[in-house]
């Protein structure tokens, strides 16, 4: 896995536009591309401190630990 070092002049959308157009050259599918705008505004959204990376380890744990129903849960992480 490839670590890039954090930059304090980026901002969260930036950085995953930056994401979103590094995957597009990997050739990931549409929908896949899809998924991870989604899921990454969504939780940036939540989480706006998360982009400060003395945070972001605990908002990733909340994010993921959330309780879901079974209706939210399937198409979110399906």
């Amino acid at each position: 896995m490839t670590v890039i070092p954090f930059r304090k002049d980026v901002s969260w959308q930036e950085a995953v536009d930056q994401f979103i157009y590094f995957k597009m050259a990997e050739g990931r599918a549409g929908q896949t591309i899809k998924g991870y705008r989604d899921h990454l505004s969504r939780f940036f959204k939540c989480f706006p401190d998360a982009f400060d990376p003395q945070k972001t380890r605990k908002c990733v744990f909340e994010f993921m630990s959330d309780q879901m129903k079974p209706a939210t849960y399937n198409p979110r992480h399906t």
